[in-house]
């Protein structure tokens, strides 16, 4: 994993000697070194069998002691500002601060076209690059199809594959931006087993965020299975997770529906998004 923090520190504290050692470089010619060919020469005089090195006139050596030892360590730290600059351009590049998040739910059925379904949303990530993306219904199937697609390298996931073998379908969240943490709090009641899953990510150098994602319990055909009072319950669950974290974003498949649950019951300082 790349986290930013450590990234942009490095690049910081790797021009400020790039320029120091520039400095150094450029002083270094005002000292008095004896040339190759000179050493060459006084040696020969006391010598007769030695005799100068080939060189190559197109790409001067560089000095020899302490100043080359300095001038070559220069060298290799610009290089590595450069390298450490283009990784924190890729990892924290967020179209002028903003974060795209996608939520999905994937529908755990496998007998629906499910390849051809995968593919789908695939295509909607390699066009789109989310940085955080939150899944719901993934089946250990359909994690196993995602993780064949190229994009998902460059992502941190928050399920491993023994997780995923453990439960016949979970949410699931993906981000490209640095994770602190990947977490998970049970909305327990006496007929579900349902989570909200939360990533706390590093937005920029300080910032972090939380994105939570949760799937509640949907409401069946039968007028007597709408499940609204445990619904209620699982939403109101899930922000108590969430209040102590200052920036959030909550999103996933409530199932919501206003006129049989009423409002969501957001806290103060939440806004609906939708």
């Amino acid at each position: 994993n790349f986290y930013l923090t450590s990234v942009e520190e490095a690049v910081n504290e790797l021009k400020i000697e790039e320029t120091r050692l520039e400095s150094s470089k450029d002083k270094q010619h005002a000292v008095d070194v004896p040339s190759q060919k000179s050493l060459n020469a006084s040696s020969s005089s006391s010598s007769s069998s030695s005799s100068p090195p080939d060189t190559d006139d197109d790409e001067p050596a560089l000095p020899g002691g302490l100043i080359g030892d300095i001038v070559k360590f220069g060298m290799a730290a610009y290089t590595v500002a450069k390298v450490s600059q283009a990784v924190y351009n890729l990892f924290s590049n967020t179209d002028d601060h903003k974060i795209k998040i996608l939520t999905y739910n994937v529908w755990f059925r496998e007998d629906v076209e499910l390849h051809k379904r995968m593919k789908a949303l695939s295509d909607l990530i390699q066009l789109h690059s989310p940085h955080v993306i939150c899944f719901q219904e993934v089946s250990s199937n359909i994690y196993n199809i995602l993780k064949q697609f190229k994009w998902w390298e460059a992502y941190s996931c928050s399920v491993s594959n023994e997780m995923a073998k453990t439960q016949p379908y979970f949410c699931m969240q993906l981000s490209k931006l640095a994770v602190k943490s990947f977490s998970r709090g049970p909305l327990t009641d006496y007929r579900t087993e349902r989570e909200v899953c939360m990533a706390e990510i590093e937005v920029s150098r300080g910032k972090t965020m939380m994105v939570a994602t949760s799937h509640l319990k949907r409401p069946c055909p039968n007028k007597d299975q709408m499940f609204s009072e445990e619904r209620v319950a699982q939403a109101k669950a899930a922000l108590n997770f969430l209040k102590n974290s200052r920036n959030v974003i909550f999103c996933g498949d409530m199932n919501w529906d206003e006129e049989l649950d009423g409002e969501f019951p957001l806290f103060g300082g939440w806004v609906d998004a939708w």
